[in-house]
């Protein structure tokens, strides 16, 4: 105990030589394979209703798939996607890349594109309407798209799909699990994703909630 000047006791705070609890890293939320399939799923019967029922807004619908599609296959945020200008995009009969010239803290990379998204953005491009703006993905009225409309495209076609808490940025952390799960090494997703630092990219080698359930299962399968 120790005495105040006033006279008044108060005892010595208990809390003092207590070592903090370390805070267990959290992984990203993610979208598994059976969750990415059923996501995927809803591109094509969402194309075919827009044909067959609103006819004048089937272009907005098929940019719509081509957006989240693109999402899922580059890892990009959203602001850097809607950033995204025609002259940033190479397209050859095989191959692709794009240029991402607006990256956290203005950093520029390029990412290389995987066949499917490399079909689907020349497809896009065959049907993008002529307009003033040099962006890749424009709104009903030649404006660039905002990260805001992309957000509400990937909240229906995720509500669509049955899946909740699906965002955007949901899909950057699916392309980076990927990439990690197929054998890339954190510093090659680290420079794919433009983080600044390592701990960025080893998030995404922490277990999720599913896999860890998942893991339990097993056990006591062999159990």
């Amino acid at each position: 105990m120790q005495v105040l000047e006033q006279g008044g006791l108060f005892a010595e705070n208990p809390a003092l030589h207590v070592e903090p609890v370390e805070v267990a890293v959290l992984a990203p939320r993610w979208l598994d394979k059976s969750q990415k399939r059923k996501l995927l799923s809803v591109f094509a019967e969402d194309l075919q209703r827009a044909r067959e029922k609103y006819p004048r807004l089937w272009v907005i619908r098929q940019r719509d798939a081509v957006m989240v599609n693109f999402l899922l296959a580059t890892g990009l945020r959203v602001g850097e996607m809607c950033e995204l200008r025609l002259s940033d995009l190479t397209l050859s009969e095989r191959k692709g890349s794009i240029r991402v010239r607006s990256g956290k803290g203005r950093k520029q990379r390029s990412v290389a594109l995987m066949n499917e998204i490399h079909k689907e953005l020349a497809e896009w491009l065959t049907v993008r309407p002529q307009v003033t703006s040099d962006r890749i993905f424009i709104g009903q009225r030649g404006e660039p798209v905002q990260p805001r409309v992309v957000q509400c495209v990937v909240e229906r076609y995720a509500k669509q799909a049955g899946l909740d808490d699906v965002t955007p940025h949901t899909c950057r952390h699916t392309f980076a699990k990927e990439l990690l799960n197929s054998g890339a090494s954190p510093f090659e997703v680290a420079k794919l994703f433009g983080h600044s630092s390592l701990d960025s990219t080893a998030r995404y080698t922490q277990p999720s909630e599913v896999e860890l359930m998942n893991a339990v299962e097993r056990l006591g399968e062999n159990m």
